[in-house]
């Protein structure tokens, strides 16, 4: 993730950024780590947390807590509706049955997802999987080497113009920023059809429906009517993993969003 803004290590200051991001999104075409988290809570869970609000948070459980207060108001109280991860991942078994002819024995919590979304136009069948439960599922991943070689990329591009531009007459900030930003843009495009492997979160089936419902919470609380803080604690965690990237294990309440997670 990036690191464009530094913060103070005892919370977020929401508002900074906020005043700020958008001169930094028009001129380095990126957002800080902590923006995407607020902004993903946001959508995933169809509330609005407020810069104070935003500012008291320090760890994943105060996040929930935020949450929780919102849902509580939007909703009326705490509902004893469905449980939506088990809808979703008796939704998800069905969708796999019928596209992919998967057999009903082999869709379990614990059960590998890579075998059951074919590796063969896996990011078509994705699409189709996404649009027949009706969700925003998590995007499919470039090879590891290949994240991490665009990464280097992004890095040794931009340099190399430089140094070489330096050795020229006339040397330009702009056409080393213009024609690096080129560059990377055009590999990270032509590498997206090999983006066919599933994000480590989605590994079991028990996961990737975590991670679902994490970033769909509002939308499915809505469809079925109700929602309960036990699962909407789940979904928090599994999002906020998710964003992180790091294991949904590895988060907990006391879990630090600066310190331990290295958001900026």
């Amino acid at each position: 993730m990036g690191n464009s803004f530094k913060f103070l290590p005892s919370a977020f200051d929401f508002r900074f950024v906020r005043e700020h991001q958008s001169v930094e999104v028009e001129e380095e075409g990126a957002m800080s780590d902590t923006v995407e988290i607020l902004m993903a809570v946001e959508a995933s869970f169809g509330v609005e947390i407020a810069d104070e609000e935003a500012e008291r948070v320090v760890t994943v459980g105060e996040l929930h807590k935020c949450v929780a207060r919102k849902l509580e108001a939007k909703w009326g109280g705490e509902q004893s509706g469905p449980c939506l991860s088990s809808l979703m991942f008796y939704q998800m078994r069905r969708a796999l049955i019928e596209a992919f002819g998967v057999a009903r024995a082999a869709v379990k919590p614990d059960s590998p997802t890579e075998p059951l979304v074919p590796r063969s136009d896996r990011r078509e069948n994705w699409v189709r999987l996404g649009q027949s439960l009706d969700v925003r599922l998590p995007d499919l991943q470039r090879p590891r080497w290949m994240e991490n070689a665009l990464g280097c990329l992004v890095l040794a591009v931009p340099l190399a113009t430089m140094f070489s531009a330096q050795m020229q007459s006339g040397f330009s900030w702009a056409a080393v920023f213009l024609s690096s930003s080129f560059v990377v843009w055009a590999a990270h495009k032509a590498t997206v059809p090999l983006a066919v492997y599933l994000p480590p979160e989605c590994g079991t089936m028990r996961g990737c429906v975590e991670t679902i419902t994490g970033a769909n919470y509002a939308a499915l609380a809505r469809k079925h009517g109700g929602w309960n803080r036990r699962e909407s604690w789940q979904a928090l965690r599994a999002l906020v993993a998710h964003m992180a990237g790091v294991e949904a294990a590895q988060v907990v309440e006391d879990t630090r969003l600066v310190q331990d997670l290295h958001l900026d």
